[in-house]
């Protein structure tokens, strides 16, 4: 009966997209799947499992391979039902050995081999399929906010759903949510930004670009719920936040990728006052699943129900803390390498401690997952869907948008190729400076992102400049030899320094300061003592402190991580072949304990002599200059008051004064003047990014909706109070009033 239903099932569409009325029978297929199944079979379907169980090494192998244990593969497949195989194999595949490992688990859970429920593959996709050889890397999740560009964000989705499918591969672990507030935080890079409007617009797009695709895949919201504000700043610690806070600044974007159709939640490894989010049912069930809606899978992060036993220590042993997990809410558990989920699983339901009911909840959201990404219906090889060219091309212009000019004194920029220039710092040759982590391999530190014929700065530099000097200095981290500096640069009319640090994520990315290390401060105190004009290039995961440096040169770029296009896009950029149009997705420190975001309260910006001096960032969260100059003015609103039903229609004339064609994010600000909970400063409420040739202006128009103005109360719920409001537009202010 089981193997004549998925046989069925396989009769279905060709397409891999389902139809409303479509899915509504794949609904009908799961319940009759789900009746057909033994208790074993279904919580088998909860497990994910590393695909580093099944991979077969010969003694002493240090490269990783692709030949699969078949008996391995039987076993968790056919005897344990496992629902879905994650991970890759030490580093990055081809194409083909990604098919090789997808067809192969997809041959043994068919039908004809014994199989019964199909097998949902799973990797982390987070600037693109990073672990699939000669792939799309675009910037990562920060750069991509610096474009400010929706259509961008949902492309990049399209471009990695359609390379991951490429592969075999259904499922990705993207896009992260977290709100970036604590820039110690290692995956601050891996976010869209500090702002909950940016970000959840942002997760809207990317969300859709990745299932609404012509090869969709199912995204993974990370990390449900305030992961990214760690107190020690070190990942995987405490989060020490009140829920009032936590509902209006960390929530938000994951109701917007909700409301995207998100199918599926991956749930933070931190703790939200002394309690595992892993293991509170408030938050993953009465939040998650009862206010914001969410019908997809939940699904843990690597090892985390045993973490609440060995790490948080609120359960005695693994299968105590499978019964906290699974009662609060989890669905799916990323074991990773062994069964013990599945037989403490089975021990509970077995013994009455959880209900095979509960057991049935998971597995049917589970199975209408796999029915959801077309695993029940016959398919056709989507190697073909692979784009290569045209996804080059949008993670270039990613890249060049995203790529942020902070300063530009005495027209240090653009450079002039006819004069001598001297590039210096170890991050100006290094294709894994211009990646990060999450590229080839899970540290991104790997040769093998070096040995795919992308071009690095230093190189992308001498395509426009074949005389162009070099001085590498060394990797980061490494003592460098500061004689010749000297000695180049007094030939040199101007100097590009490239600083940074090195790739890294989660537990190993963890830092103890912001500021840059010794051996780096060091060449650039003796660069700039040389007296010739510097721009300072940063390739960096996150804000590192550069006050004294910055101060002294001429230019500064923040290029975050731009990816593998990353070096040609910054070069055209320097040398004025394209012109800058990033912003900036997070407020930029000036010094190491000064953390405050540009959402501040009043109170924040009250200095040490009483003045308004307290909030004095090295850069301000939405900056970003350009080669042409952009004026603002007449700045109107429809009316001077709205009702709370009502939307403020807005608009403001924007002017390129400068004499070449610009990109310009026209962002709207409003300031709640008083409130029964302190008000920030200013809050992003919209924006648009838009071109204009020299000399060419335009009237810019906006729709708030007043209800969009809201904040949530001392009660814990979303509500406008009636008062005075100020509109902030490109430095032009107008007020209005809430009745």
């Amino acid at each position: 009966m089981r193997v004549l239903i998925f046989f069925l099932g396989s009769l279905f569409l060709v397409s891999c997209s389902a139809t409303q009325e479509q899915r509504g029978l794949g609904g009908d297929l799961v319940d009759s799947i789900l009746q057909s199944m033994t208790l074993e079979e279904k919580v088998g379907q909860m497990v994910q499992l590393n695909v580093e169980m099944f991979v077969v090494r010969e003694e002493g192998e240090l490269i990783r391979s692709i030949r699969l244990d078949t008996q391995a593969l039987i076993e968790a497949i056919q005897e344990k039902g496992v629902g879905s195989i994650m991970n890759t194999a030490g580093g990055a595949l081809t194409l083909e050995e990604w098919r090789t490992i997808t067809q192969t688990i997809k041959y043994y859970a068919s039908p004809e081999q014994g199989g019964k429920i199909p097998v949902i593959y799973a990797f982390d996709a987070v600037h693109g399929a990073n672990y699939v050889s000669g792939s799309t890397l675009f910037p990562h999740q920060l750069g991509m906010a610096a474009t400010w560009n929706d259509s961008l964000i949902s492309r990049f989705g399209e471009a990695t759903a359609e390379e991951s499918r490429a592969a075999g591969v259904h499922w990705v672990f993207s896009p992260i949510l977290d709100a970036a507030r604590q820039p110690l935080w290692v995956q601050f890079f891996e976010t869209f930004g500090e702002d909950t409007y940016l970000a959840g617009r942002l997760s809207k797009a990317l969300v859709r670009g990745y299932q609404e695709s012509d090869s969709p895949v199912a995204a993974c919201a990370k990390h449900y719920v305030g992961y990214g504000f760690p107190f020690s700043g070190k990942d995987r610690t405490p989060v020490h936040i009140g829920e009032r806070t936590l509902r209006e600044v960390h929530l938000p974007t994951f109701k917007k990728a909700i409301d995207a159709g998100l199918k599926t939640v991956m749930v933070g490894s931190n703790e939200i006052d002394g309690r595992p989010v892993l293991a509170n049912k408030y938050w993953l069930n009465d939040v998650l699943r009862d206010e914001l809606g969410f019908e997809g899978v939940v699904l843990s992060d690597w090892a985390d129900v045993a973490h609440l036993a060995d790490w948080h220590r609120i359960a005695e042993d693994n299968r105590e803390a499978a019964y906290l997990a699974v009662e609060a809410g989890l669905d799916m558990a990323m074991v990773p390498n062994d069964y013990s989920f599945v037989e403490d699983v089975l021990a509970l339901v077995e013994s009455g401690v959880v209900s095979e009911e509960r057991i049935e909840a998971s597995v049917r959201r589970i199975l209408q997952l796999k029915w959801d990404m077309g695993l029940f219906r016959k398919s056709t090889s989507d190697a073909h869907l692979y784009h290569r060219e045209g996804n080059k091309m949008a993670a270039f212009q990613s890249a060049l948008e995203s790529i942020t000019l902070l300063k530009n004194e005495g027209d240090a920029l653009p450079l002039d190729r006819d004069e001598p220039i001297l590039v210096i710092g170890p991050a100006a040759n290094s294709m894994s400076s211009l990646n990060g982590a999450w590229s080839r391999t899970w540290q991104g530190t790997d040769s093998l992102i070096e040995q795919e014929g992308h071009l690095t700065l230093v190189q992308s530099m001498r395509e426009h400049d074949p005389d162009l000097r070099f001085l590498e200095m060394g990797e980061l981290g490494v003592v460098h030899d500061l004689k010749p500096v000297e000695h180049l640069a007094k030939t040199a009319s101007a100097i590009v320094l490239c600083l940074g640090e090195t790739p890294a994520t989660e537990k190993p990315g963890d830092i103890r300061d912001l500021e840059l290390d010794e051996l780096q401060l060091q060449l650039a105190e003796r660069v700039l003592s040389s007296g010739k004009p510097v721009v300072l290039v940063l390739l960096e995961d996150r804000p590192r402190v550069v006050s004294q440096i910055a101060a002294r040169s001429a230019a500064v770029i923040m290029a975050y991580r731009p990816g593998s296009e990353g070096g040609r896009a910054l070069s055209d950029l320097l040398y004025g072949k394209e012109n800058f149009s990033g912003k900036l997705p997070f407020t930029y420190p000036s010094a190491v304990n000064d953390l405050t975001t540009y959402d501040h309260k009043h109170a924040e910006t009250i200095g040490p002599d009483w003045g308004p001096t307290g909030f004095r960032p090295q850069w301000e969260f939405g900056l970003g200059l350009s080669y042409t100059e952009f004026e603002y003015s007449d700045l109107q609103l429809e009316k001077e008051s709205y009702g709370l039903e009502e939307t403020i229609e807005l608009s403001v004339v924007v002017k390129n004064t400068g004499d070449r064609s610009g990109k310009e994010v026209v962002q709207v600000y409003i300031r709640d003047e008083i409130a029964s909970i302190t008000p920030p400063v200013k809050r992003l409420r919209d924006f648009q990014k838009i071109e204009l040739a020299p000399g060419e202006e335009r009237r810019v128009s906006f729709s708030i909706p007043v209800e969009d103005l809201a904040f949530v109360g001392m009660d814990g719920k979303w509500i406008v109070e009636p008062g005075w409001f100020t509109v902030m537009v490109g430095g032009l202010e107008a007020g209005f009033i809430i009745q």
